[in-house]
């Protein structure tokens, strides 16, 4: 019985993948919960094979939740563990992509703590890389750049240099403006990608260094790396990477006056992230968007495009919303310019959130960077720095 439980898992865990990569991600979550749940029954040794719960009254998330601190995969047992770290890491990925940053947090520690059970080193660096994410993500920077560096040694020991490692500490540098580090970070990232010819990584890549070249002014250049970044998302066939590269072309286009070709960038990078259900990653390029209709005179579509993010920072819900510092300040100019009134108030929750993330922050270069080298923290806190 407790191999006919693995082979239901292993089921449930395929037909997630299938559901994921359809965009279907509420019945990929479900599935993988099932699957976890199948898994996390599993054998007792000494009591014999168990089944999973079948309480009638609870839903699928409820009986996952119930079993959640479970016996995992018994040591030994290779396809049981595989098959849960590769659940608990979608359905972690796909409630990161939902916002839901306390419940990926639970599945990841999880994760983590699967690979230290089986004594799989390389997993548990990836698991601390995917929880340093997460504290990135609710502005922790102190404690995701720590769980960064703690990932890239464990990689480094065990399997040698790791470019996502490197990309995701780089993005951390330009949230809190220590834009030198940043630039190291990401020419090594750029050359390991390169030597081992992951299109992808190199593509990830090139997005994040034509950010860095919108925030130091250089803005030709960063549409020239953009439009490098995105003929090899292209030329892939990926379609987040496409969306990602889109949305820095559009920043880049838009500083340099071209509105038409910017609004383009954006709506593609929008209708990418959403056709992926990357809700969170399309708040950036639609507020982009917004602020091209506002600069453009269109305030009627401006607002529109505002509407649908506005709830979410009146309500401080900006976890995983990419570019967040910019993406706030850019919502307030859009309602500054319509003369809507929520917009006092929008830049009183950006104040507070920059703070609150500010506070958090123990290193004092690290904390004093990101209130005085960021652009748009000087510009909304102004006498408050």
């Amino acid at each position: 019985e407790a191999r006919d439980d693995l082979c239901q898992a292993r089921g449930y865990f395929y037909r997630a993948e299938s559901q994921w990569r359809a965009g279907d991600l509420e019945s990929a979550a479900a599935s993988l919960e099932r699957s976890l749940l199948l898994l996390r029954a599993g054998v007792n040794e000494s009591d014999g094979p168990s089944q999973a719960p079948s309480d009638a009254t609870q839903s699928e998330s409820e009986q996952f939740v119930s079993v959640a601190a479970s016996p995992s995969a018994p040591r030994g047992d290779s396809e049981r563990y595989e098959i849960e770290r590769w659940s608990l890491n979608l359905l972690a990925g796909i409630r990161r992509s939902q916002g839901d940053v306390q419940s990926t947090e639970v599945l990841l520690e999880q994760m983590r703590g699967l690979a230290v059970a089986h004594g799989n080193r390389a997993h548990e660096a990836v698991a601390l890389g995917n929880l340093a994410l997460v504290a990135d993500d609710r502005g922790d920077y102190s404690l995701a750049k720590s769980r960064y560096e703690r990932s890239l040694a464990i990689h480094e020991e065990v399997s040698g240099a790791y470019c996502t490692g490197y990309i995701n500490l780089a993005e951390l540098f330009i949230e809190v403006g220590q834009y030198e580090d940043a630039q190291e970070q990401f020419d090594h990232a750029l050359r390991l990608a390169r030597a081992t010819g992951a299109g992808r990584d190199e593509s990830v890549v090139l997005c994040g260094l034509a950010l860095l070249q919108r925030i130091l002014g250089e803005h030709a250049r960063a549409e020239r790396i953009s439009k490098e970044a995105l003929a090899i998302a292209v030329g892939l066939g990926d379609k987040h990477a496409q969306a990602m590269a889109l949305l820095q072309l559009g920043g880049a286009l838009a500083a340099l006056g071209e509105l038409g070709a910017a609004g383009q960038a954006y709506e593609g990078s929008i209708r990418l992230f959403r056709a992926s259900s990357q809700d969170v990653q399309a708040v950036a390029a639609t507020v982009g968007l917004a602020l091209v209709r506002s600069h453009e005179g269109d305030t009627r579509a401006a607002i529109e495009l505002a509407e649908t993010v506005v709830q979410r920072f009146l309500e401080q819900d900006l976890d995983g919303i990419v570019c967040r510092s910019d993406v706030q300040l850019q919502c307030f100019q859009v309602l500054e310019a319509a003369g809507d009134p929520r917009a006092d108030d929008v830049l009183e929750g950006f104040r507070r959130d920059v703070l609150q993330r500010a506070a958090l922050i123990v290193d004092a270069d690290m904390r004093e960077s990101f209130l005085r080298r960021v652009a748009a923290h000087r510009e909304i806190l102004g006498a408050d720095l």
